[in-house]
């Protein structure tokens, strides 16, 4: 089956994007890992919180 070049045009897109944005949040994740105190605790924790999701709220627990 051959694919119109539109549509392997969106694919190729679409993968690219996706890996722009996997670098992007890797090198977002990598920066804030040295942001870490002496027991290895992340800098600027905060409290456990409810969050807003959809029609309802779900729990963000902090990870001490």
């Amino acid at each position: 089956m051959r694919l119109p070049a539109d549509e392997i045009v969106r694919q190729g897109a679409r993968r690219m994007l996706a890996a722009a944005l996997e670098a992007e949040v890797n090198q977002s994740i990598a920066e804030l890992a040295a942001d870490a105190d002496e027991h290895g605790r992340r800098l600027g924790q905060r409290e456990d919180r409810a969050v807003s999701v959809g029609p309802g709220q779900a729990g963000a627990a902090s990870t001490t």
